[in-house]
């Protein structure tokens, strides 16, 4: 048996994006990719909060089940489960991939990383924890002992509209040397001075131009 700390894991991406009155699915890992399925939002049947407030979202039901320790969230929780689920697994192809992304990693001895990007804030602070395993539809997927379930944020890949910066630019290069290996090394791992100069030729044209100021720091310190 392969102790813990030394498997590995097969990744399965899933992406959530909300798009209107539909959301959109991809998933993807080294057995295979899905991308773009269409599927309508779910409908959510929430109990009230502890203060007989209704909720509409999963998230907020989570933090309220949580921060006050609820002991009837059991069946609801399964409940959140199974409609994620049903999003997300519900697409058989994402199903197929899941199931041979997670033969894969347990042939190899490894872990399954499901990794869910959702977008936007809303759709992200969705209990995804809660996904139910289509091997055990009574377990959480993030409960079995091949499987670990994250949620990473999705960053922005688009420009943002800035005003534009008045030249010229201000670039600070600061000049350190790595040390050497042993007492017995005469040479440096590199020409520092050589890497200045050629730094400093390819960024002269801009220089020349007024795009660019160059400050260079050859003995850097704490103090500056």
């Amino acid at each position: 048996m392969i102790p813990l700390s030394r498997r590995g894991f097969e990744e399965l991406e899933i992406s959530v994006l909300e798009a209107g009155d539909h959301m959109w699915l991809s998933a993807r890992s080294p057995q295979g990719s899905v991308f773009a399925v269409k599927r309508p939002l779910p409908e959510w049947k929430l109990p009230r909060d502890v203060t007989g407030r209704p909720v509409d979202e999963p998230g907020e039901w989570l933090t309220d089940a949580v921060r006050h320790a609820r002991p009837d969230a059991g069946p609801e929780a399964l409940e959140v489960g199974r409609v994620l689920t049903d999003l997300v697994f519900g697409v058989p192809e994402i199903g197929t991939l899941l199931q041979q992304t997670r033969g894969t990693a347990g042939t190899a001895g490894n872990q399954l990383l499901i990794r869910v990007l959702a977008a936007p804030s809303r759709i992200a602070a969705w209990p995804w924890e809660l996904l139910l395993d289509p091997q055990r539809p009574d377990r959480f997927l993030s409960m079995a002992r091949d499987v670990h379930v994250v949620r990473s944020g999705r960053s922005r890949t688009y420009p943002i509209r800035q005003a534009p910066i008045d030249p010229p630019l201000n670039l600070l290069l600061v000049m350190s040397s790595p040390l050497r290996s042993g007492p017995d090394e005469s040479e440096a791992p590199f020409d520092l001075y050589a890497e200045k100069r050629s730094l400093l030729t390819e960024l002269q044209p801009m220089v020349d131009r007024g795009l660019l100021r160059v400050v260079v720091e050859d003995r850097p310190s704490v103090e500056r």
